[in-house]
């Protein structure tokens, strides 16, 4: 999120990266799959962003359309053709969240600390409102989504804690980013508007598509979120306990 009127501002940020402090500078790494044609392809939209549409306006769309989401999967079970709203929705977001930051560099108008933070913050919001969407619904029996969502935001906080430590913020979780997420949302909303939903096993309960796709979906989150800590917090010790030794 980024400032409207550059001309307010007597000093223009020429950051490609957040900043963490006075002096510090973090280095942001994107190894997903889409990366390289993503960046290409919002190049391309960003020249076709009117000159009266500022950042600011775009992070407010995507909140905007993260709401729209979570309000669509509530609402589901009622409407089905929800679903497609929340597909198309999250075209939406990618599209805004996408090219707010991309914009404001291009039309030098940064303020690294205060977007890095607004963002971000904004980002966990946004995966708190769309998984207890899926939550709350009565399209789901059993509290899976709970489950993804618990593990969700505390991969999202382990980003963050690593970044303010290593200085290095990874957009992505091997080769799995915000994008590739969204395209799997998408494509699984169109797949529950055509398939309805169904009651696939009635062992131990009911459990419906979504149910069954949920418990997946948080075994796969726990088991990635105990890979990443286990595995940064060894490598930590490890740099850490040099440092020390070499002090003695």
């Amino acid at each position: 999120m980024q400032p409207c009127f550059p001309g307010l501002f007597k000093k223009v940020f020429k950051l490609t990266v957040g900043k963490l402090g006075a002096g510090k500078l973090m280095e942001r790494v994107n190894n997903s799959i889409v990366a390289r044609a993503e960046q290409a392809v919002l190049a391309r939209l960003a020249r076709f962003v009117p000159g009266f549409i500022c950042p600011d306006h775009l992070t407010a769309l995507a909140f905007a359309a993260a709401l729209g989401i979570g309000a669509s999967y509530w609402f589901a079970y009622k409407y089905r053709v929800l679903f497609l709203v929340a597909a198309a929705l999250y075209a939406v977001h990618w599209y805004s969240d996408s090219l707010d930051g991309k914009i404001a560099r291009e039309r030098k108008m940064q303020r690294p600390r205060y977007g890095h933070y607004v963002d971000h913050l904004l980002d966990s919001v946004t995966v708190a409102v769309v998984l207890i969407g899926l939550t709350v619904s009565a399209e789901t029996l059993t509290a899976a989504w709970m489950w993804v969502t618990s593990g969700f935001l505390l991969l999202m906080i382990h980003a963050y804690l690593k970044a303010s430590v290593t200085g290095t913020f990874e957009l992505s979780i091997g080769f799995l980013g915000a994008t590739e997420a969204r395209i799997i949302a998408a494509a699984f909303s169109i797949l529950l508007f055509f398939t309805g939903n169904p009651v696939l096993s009635q062992w131990p309960v009911p459990l419906t598509l979504l149910d069954i796709t949920g418990s997946a979906a948080a075994i796969i989150i726990w088991m990635m979120l105990t890979v990443q800590v286990v595995t940064t917090a060894r490598k930590l010790d490890r740099e850490d306990r040099k440092k020390w030794e070499k002090s003695r």
